[in-house]
């Protein structure tokens, strides 16, 4: 049966050594000198359980599993927030607002807003706190991102090449054409002298990138109108020429398991390198009771 909550938080006074700071304020976990304050801990755990009934609400297996999943919430929360600061990414006031100003709009105003919050019970300063956490997960999801696609975030441009391909069946013919592209003879008339005589010849170009494997990644270095060596393929004897050259942005081309895969092994990563501390005696003390 569904029931109306309300939330009490009983603060046991463990750990004399700790008595230069009140107990709400003392660390339940500390992750590279970042703290989660134990009332903070308290306030999440109570609205994590707010979502079972009173019957799973009591359920003690349950309550230490929820309290365990929140410490690993936490632990990687604040992992991530730990790069941001070494990355020099911060949420700034500005950003915050931008993020808040929509919730106003919803709520007619920031009043509104506010007894909203108050009626629900929502700290706001831990409000707050959580919609930081999202900047901090997106900057380093984005910036996962681009090391999938850039191969190196540092690295936001690619070189993009454009070639036309020229494919003939005779060795004799292909040597004939490329012979005589290195002399007076402007290319686009030899284009048309010799496109009936090729088996295949691109009129489109053909786009070469820093991810091209094989042969025409050959074409990344040359300047333009550089023709490559004759070359026998499957198709016949060929040969290319560079017809442009430019830097361009390199679209986003990521697979969502090749993303999840990435966080993973920098989750591990990054746990390994990390100076992590939890009050496990601290989290125990605390106890949420519910009635309704």
């Amino acid at each position: 049966m569904k029931y109306f909550i309300s939330l009490f938080f009983i603060f046991n006074l463990i750990g004399c050594n700790k008595a230069d700071r009140p107990a709400q304020s003392q660390a339940v976990l500390i992750v590279n000198s970042l703290e989660v304050p134990k009332n903070e801990f308290a306030y999440l755990l109570a609205k994590k359980i707010s979502h079972y009934d009173s019957f799973s609400s009591h359920d003690k297996k349950l309550f230490t599993k929820i309290k365990r999943q929140l410490v690993q919430e936490l632990t990687e929360s604040l992992l991530i927030q730990s790069w941001c600061k070494e990355n020099n990414f911060f949420v700034s006031k500005k950003k915050l607002t931008k993020s808040i100003n929509p919730f106003y709009k919803d709520y007619s105003g920031q009043r509104l807003l506010t007894a909203t919050i108050e009626s629900a019970s929502i700290n706001k300063a831990y409000w707050l706190n959580a919609i930081k956490r999202e900047h901090y997960k997106n900057f380093l999801i984005k910036n996962l991102k681009e090391k999938l696609s850039f191969g190196d975030s540092s690295n936001r441009t690619y070189k993009k090449v454009g070639i036309k391909i020229y494919t003939a069946a005779e060795e004799t013919l292909a040597k004939e054409l490329l012979k005589l592209s290195h002399g007076p003879i402007s290319f686009r008339k030899l284009e048309r002298a010799y496109a009936p005589l090729l088996l295949n010849y691109s009129q489109q170009p053909t786009y070469v990138t820093s991810k091209t494997k094989g042969h025409f990644a050959t074409a990344l270095p040359m300047r333009s109108d550089k023709k490559s060596h004759l070359r026998e393929s499957s198709s016949g004897f060929q040969f290319f020429r560079v017809i442009s050259r430019e830097d361009a942005a390199l679209p986003f081309a990521f697979d969502q398991k090749e993303l999840d895969k990435a966080y993973k092994e920098w989750l591990t990563e990054s746990l390994s390198k990390a100076s992590v501390s939890i009050d496990s005696q601290l989290i125990d003390s605390i106890i949420i009771k519910t009635r309704g």
